[in-house]
């Protein structure tokens, strides 16, 4: 199903792994065939210009997977510790102290899975509390309560993973993932002239943010890094496209919103 056979490490600016025909081929036709359909994933929640993604963190998520057996097949292989070492092994090779530290996490792979209530629950939390003014009163509210809920949970591990699809004006401005994040990935189902146009590149920089690396959207490949505060990159903008790229975003994710600055 998965295959690390062709994989290459690039180790600067930070470590990343590329792994070329990522499914064997017959797995990958599969997935695709059971892609949501256009009238369906154009109802899924709009970020980043024009990127449209159903996420784990979503009940319904779990609905798609468990109707579609080779996607259900792909999430149950990656959303496990066995998986997050292999990839962890291939990108900290050199780092063994780090390796064995992150290693140590309690993977937690139910972490996402709830129910229509606390999903939206959570999600009109999280909308709230984009309207609390940002000063040091309510900072330090904010620090209190994630102590609350996340503490005794600082040592797990989870998976983030969303079903993409990407068109016209879709972009990121050079970013370093979310705290928290420890792995992140992107596995192109197609390639960038399978809907025309131009753009999408994933574009890895420097310190400085100047441009180290752009890399095509390449169909079967998969791209892995290490999520740390030297890991900034970016994707540049969609123009011209004549349908949607299809794609898989993830990120192995620890409670501890600090862990990306100590790696």
């Amino acid at each position: 199903m998965i295959n690390f056979s062709k994989s290459k490490i690039i180790n600067y600016p930070y470590p990343i792994l590329i792994v070329d025909n990522f499914f064997e081929d017959k797995f990958l036709i599969d997935l695709l065939n059971q892609f949501p359909k256009y009238k369906d994933f154009i109802k899924y929640k709009k970020v980043m210009g024009n990127r449209r993604f159903l996420s784990n963190d979503n009940p319904n998520f779990f609905k798609y997977i468990d109707n579609n057996k080779y996607w259900l097949k792909f999430y149950q292989e990656i959303n496990s510790k066995k998986f997050y070492k292999k990839v962890l092994k291939n990108l900290v090779h050199q780092d063994l102290d780090l390796k064995k530290n992150l290693s140590r996490l309690k993977f937690n792979k139910n972490f996402h899975k709830k129910n229509k209530f606390i999903f939206n629950l959570t999600f009109y939390i999280k909308e709230f509390a984009k309207l609390i003014p940002k000063n040091k009163f309510f900072n330090k509210v904010k620090i209190i309560i994630k102590s609350i809920f996340y503490e005794k949970k600082k040592n797990d591990c989870y998976l983030r993973f969303d079903l993409s699809a990407a068109s016209n004006d879709y972009y990121r401005d050079p970013h370093c993932d979310s705290d928290g994040t420890i792995l992140a990935f992107l596995i192109y189902l197609e390639d960038q002239k399978n809907i025309g146009g131009k753009g999408g590149n994933f574009i890895i920089h420097k310190k400085n943010k100047t441009i180290f690396k752009s890399i095509k959207p390449k169909k079967n490949t998969a791209v892995f890094f290490l999520s740390n505060k030297n890991s900034i990159h970016s994707v540049s903008k969609i123009k011209n496209a004549k349908g949607w790229r299809k794609f898989v975003y993830g990120g192995y994710t620890s409670k501890d919103k600090y862990i990306s600055l100590r790696i």
